[in-house]
């Protein structure tokens, strides 16, 4: 089992609030962790917490709990955004991505640490305007909200940044633009016009 992750820009000041977004699952659950400061946001870190398929649940939801912690520990989270459970998946699939939700709850819980979820569909809305988005769209305005490089990778870790950048939209100041002019004008410029 294994932890990926990228690091961009370590906050420093005490004037911002960081916040973590969590997709959760048993094979992969992914991270992102933001900093929402003076009307903008950046990204911190992100990354995914890889489990092998070979060990038991246990051993797995162990590690999930442990590297959640190191994250933590690093960059010190106020607030936790964790993405709801599709029903619509298969129910072995469910029942995987619930036990992992539960120690994502227990982890940012021990910490005392905020936690906010959010449907799949609300996300979608938050960063692009459209609930019924497709998946490409919400990375491509993630890329541009955080002023990445590139989109970020895998996708699980890209749902968990979006799921942070949801909770700063619905939650905190209306000067971040995240679902507001420049999110709507973005996704106007890359997917009416045809440029993805």
């Amino acid at each position: 089992m294994h932890a990926q992750n990228v690091d961009i820009a370590p906050g420093s000041t005490s004037t911002v609030s960081i916040i973590v977004g969590i997709d959760p699952g048993l094979e992969s659950t992914g991270y992102g962790v933001i900093e929402a400061g003076g009307g903008s946001l950046r990204c911190l870190t992100y990354g995914v917490i890889v489990t092998q398929s070979n060990q038991p649940s246990a051993a797995r939801l162990r590690h999930i709990f442990d590297t959640l912690q190191q994250v933590i520990s690093i960059y010190q989270p106020q607030y936790c955004a964790v993405e709801t459970i599709y029903f619509a998946k298969n129910v072995t699939s469910a029942l995987c991505v619930a036990q992992a939700r539960g120690v994502v709850l227990l982890a940012m819980a021990q910490q005392h640490i905020s936690v906010a979820e959010y449907a799949p569909n609300a996300i979608k809305k938050a960063i692009t305007g459209i609930a019924q988005a497709e998946k490409r769209q919400v990375q491509h305005l993630v890329k541009i909200l955080l002023n990445l490089k590139d989109i970020p990778h895998p996708d699980h870790a890209a749902d968990a940044l979006a799921v942070a950048v949801t909770h700063v939209h619905c939650c905190m100041s209306s000067n971040y633009a995240v679902g507001s002019t420049r999110s709507r004008g973005a996704y106007v410029t890359l997917y009416k016009k045809g440029k993805r």
